[in-house]
């Protein structure tokens, strides 16, 4: 019987690992059948991510938000990748726009048209500002700054990947993350974040308005 959220999420990547083991691919990510695909939104969710939301919803007597036509769930989903050959930490951020419009709202910020020809010009400077003062990370022990690379829009036109960058990083020995984004809107808010450390294991983080920061050492 599982019994708290580390053992639920040890099931699961034990789960994922599965096709790795048995040879049928090199990376559990290229198994098809570790996404689910939300037919009638035409979204891919991560496997780890819905069980991890469904898990702390019922474990809080709640359901997720379907307030949001567009989707079902408040997520955002962030992949942190080691590279040492480069010395950096690349890091790729999806965040919904219509959640990320209504953040930028709260601080008086208004019709931005994120991630259309009708974008105004600074949306790229307040969506920098805006995670800068959400979204943070301590690298061995120090707080470290990260540089904005550049964004782009999803396929359906309704999520945006953003890009960032952590330079001149020889090692990484332990990683701590602050991720409060949209906690300030949502209170169904789930931010998850993956990070890849190469030849070690990787860390798995779900956030929320409740628990915003978590660690890992390698």
């Amino acid at each position: 019987m599982i019994r708290d959220r580390i053992k639920f999420i040890q099931k699961i990547q034990y789960t994922l690992n599965n096709p790795v083991k048995a040879g049928l691919v090199k990376n559990w990510r290229d198994w098809e059948l570790t996404y689910l695909k939300d037919l009638k939104n035409m979204r891919l969710y991560n496997i780890v991510s819905i069980a991890g939301i469904a898990m702390l919803s019922m474990a809080h007597g709640t359901t997720p938000s379907t307030a949001n036509p567009y989707h079902a769930f408040h997520i955002s989903k962030t992949d942190m990748v080691f590279q040492p050959a480069e010395k950096s930490m690349q890091i790729t951020m999806h965040i919904f726009i219509d959640d990320l419009e209504s953040a930028l709202e709260k601080q008086g910020k208004s019709k931005l048209f994120i991630g259309s020809e009708r974008e105004i010009q600074e949306a790229n400077n307040l969506i920098v500002n805006y995670l800068q003062s959400n979204f943070s990370i301590q690298l061995n022990g120090k707080k470290t700054p990260y540089t904005w690379v550049g964004k782009e829009t999803t396929k359906d036109k309704q999520a945006l990947w953003v890009y960032l960058e952590i330079k001149n990083i020889r090692e990484v020995r332990n990683i701590s993350v602050e991720n409060r984004v949209l906690t300030e809107v949502f209170v169904d808010q789930k931010n998850i974040v993956q990070v890849n450390i190469p030849s070690k294991k990787q860390g798995y983080f779900l956030l929320s308005k409740s628990k915003t920061i978590d660690s890992a050492s390698f």
